[in-house]
């Protein structure tokens, strides 16, 4: 877990995902976009972090493949903590099941990832 220093002016974004390789990618491309981040590598450590910083992060990365749970599962518990924080799913399978009509702060981010769709889609969730 990685902590950053924060900063009423910059949006903060969890990145839960059990692979390093897409935490630090993730990290890198958000950080040029001036967010700042907080790193995971399971779902405890994920929910571990946004019960110590639930004012300061602004939204969740999730990657839906977990070694210690699904994302879904994850999610219900994030939202114990905050109900409303925007969750973009990491994944590599379709998300047309898994898109929910009844929750307007979910939203999906497709791996491989660009540097643009990370970005688009954290602005979307964060705005």
């Amino acid at each position: 877990m990685k902590y950053a220093n924060y900063s009423s002016m910059k949006k903060t974004i969890l990145i839960i995902d059990d692979e390093a390789p897409i935490r630090r990618l993730s990290k890198r491309l958000l950080e040029r976009k001036q967010y700042q981040t907080l790193e995971a590598e399971n779902g405890q450590a994920g929910l571990h972090l946004l019960e110590q910083h639930p004012e300061e992060i602004d939204a969740v990365l999730l990657d839906l493949h977990l070694p210690d749970g699904s994302g879904n599962e994850w999610a219900i518990r994030l939202r114990a903590v905050c109900p409303n924080i925007p969750i973009i799913y990491f994944t590599g399978s379709n998300t047309s099941s898994l898109k929910s009509q009844d929750d307007p702060h979910q939203y999906f981010l497709k791996k491989p990832f660009t540097p643009d769709s990370i970005s688009d889609v954290v602005e979307l969730a964060v705005s």
